[in-house]
This record gives C-alpha cells, sequence and structure tokens, in this order.
C-alpha cells in the first residue's frame, strides 16, 4: 500500500473511532434534569419537582428522556417499544431526593387524592422497602417492585392518570 495514502486513512479511522467514543461517553453520563426548564418527554410540562421525575435512556432515540411524573415514564416506556429500548432508568427518592436506578426502588401506587403527583398518576419512588411499606399504609396504596408496575402499566394504560385526559391512547 502506497504511504501517501496510508497515513490520511489512519487519521480518518482514528477520527471516526474517537467520535464514537464521544458519543458512547455522552450516553453514559448522566444529565441532572433542570428543574424549572426541562420539558417532560411525555407531556411537554415543565418538570418542577424532583421527588416525581424521572430520567432514562432512550436506546432507540439515543438521547436522555426526562419526565415529570412517575406514570409519565412507565406510559413512555411502554409506548416506545417498551423495556428492553431504555437502559439506566433513574427515579428518585420521595423523602430523600436521591436517585435512585429505577429496577431497584419500590413504587407506592395509590389514589390521587391520597398521593398527589404533577400529571395524577398517584405513583411515588421510595428506595427503601420499609419507607414504601409505611407511606403505603397510610394512604391506602401498594408497594410495588419496577417490573410490577411496568406489567400493571403495559395492562392498564388508561388507568395511569386517573382524572385526567393525558392516557395513551391504544
Amino acid at each position: 500500500m502506497n504511504p501517501k495514502i496510508f497515513i490520511p486513512l489512519i487519521f480518518i479511522f482514528l477520527g471516526i473511532g474517537y467520535l464514537g467514543y464521544n458519543v458512547f461517553l455522552a450516553s453514559q453520563t448522566i444529565p441532572e434534569i433542570q428543574y424549572g426548564q426541562d420539558k417532560c418527554d411525555n407531556c411537554g410540562m415543565v418538570i418542577s419537582e424532583k421527588k416525581y421525575s424521572a430520567i432514562a435512556y432512550s436506546i432507540n432515540e439515543e438521547r436522555w428522556v426526562k419526565f415529570d411524573d412517575i406514570g409519565g415514564l412507565f406510559i413512555y416506556i411502554v409506548k416506545h417499544d417498551g423495556k428492553e429500548k431504555f437502559k439506566d432508568i433513574y427515579v428518585f427518592d420521595f423523602n430523600t431526593g436521591e436517585r435512585v436506578s429505577a429496577y431497584d426502588a419500590y413504587y407506592v401506587k395509590g389514589h390521587p387524592d391520597k398521593i398527589w403527583t404533577p400529571m395524577s398518576s398517584g405513583i411515588i419512588v421510595f428506595k427503601s422497602l420499609a419507607d414504601a411499606e409505611s407511606y403505603a399504609s397510610n394512604v391506602d396504596g401498594m408497594v410495588m417492585t419496577f417490573e410490577e408496575l411496568y406489567t400493571w402499566v403495559y395492562n392498564n394504560p388508561e388507568k395511569v392518570f386517573q382524572g385526567m385526559d393525558m392516557n395513551m391512547k391504544m
């Protein structure tokens, strides 16, 4: 091979590798939600409170998607080809605001008259099972895991946003 062609090819491949690596790193860095500025990818409302919000990386869209209500997160996941098309899904503990992997969290689902959330899903998150059970017992709520809540939303999308016209049409 002619060295005059070989050297530019090396730089082209290095450049492509560098760009690919940067795209990979960008998908691995968890961005902060800019409360009061970022909009929910499900409903378009401004995200204002950490304790109800969530963030996930959409493999199909190759970007982070953000939510103002846990119900919106689950509806969006169902509407966009299921949980296998998302990675690094995070929610925030209702009491502490600590970021928690959605798969390790416990969800309390109750009537929105007893559990207020921005879109009336009545779903909040706890890192601790004991905290979730304690809260649920005070509001006649139900404690669920990620898999249980995902299955419920998948089978009942019209019931997620109780009393609002924000449900997914199937």
